[in-house]
């Protein structure tokens, strides 16, 4: 839509009595002629219509995995699971501090145990997921689908790597 800039002036209350100047400039938008041409409405509403329709027919779809740019090769995904693998020392020190792991879900029970070596989101966005039960703990990520239950998940359980299929 094109729009013109006008300058006007319009009297301001008051006046040159409480120090003011009489006329101060505004600024009014004014439609040109072509903007109020009525038959490009219909086609501007058409066209936003296709835009709608077509965000919709897209929303909650994916097309698969991200983006290379958001999707890290196997070099930081291999860091990733060296990374969840060594949180076996600050944990296995944990319990010899205190005679049992940090007991409970989520990455909370960590940073209250003291523990934040152990990164709280992957490399794909994900958050990493802590269970400890017992003697045993799980860390785990979602990978770069970001899909639970899924082959591409990173499971890392008592230090060691369980799940990462290829």
């Amino acid at each position: 839509m094109a729009l013109e800039v006008k300058m006007d002036a319009r009297k301001r209350r008051g006046g040159e009595a409480n120090g003011t100047p009489e006329r101060l400039p505004s600024l009014r938008l004014v439609r040109s002629a072509a903007a109020r041409a009525p038959g490009r409405r219909p086609l501007l509403l058409l066209l936003g219509v296709a835009v709608l329709a077509a965000m919709a027919a897209c929303e909650g779809k994916s097309s698969g995995p991200p983006p290379a740019a958001f999707n890290p090769g196997p070099p930081i995904r291999k860091a990733f699971i060296v990374s969840l693998e060594s949180a076996n020392d600050a944990i296995t020190q944990y319990q010899v501090d205190n005679g049992q792991i940090p007991q409970g879900e989520g990455m909370e029970v960590l940073l209250k145990a003291g523990i934040r070596s152990i990164p709280s989101v992957d490399p794909w966005g994900g958050k990493v997921r802590y269970e400890g039960r017992g003697n045993n703990y799980t860390l785990s990520s979602a990978g770069p689908d970001r899909r639970w239950g899924t082959q591409d998940d990173v499971v890392v359980k008592n230090g060691h790597l369980v799940a990462n299929p290829p």
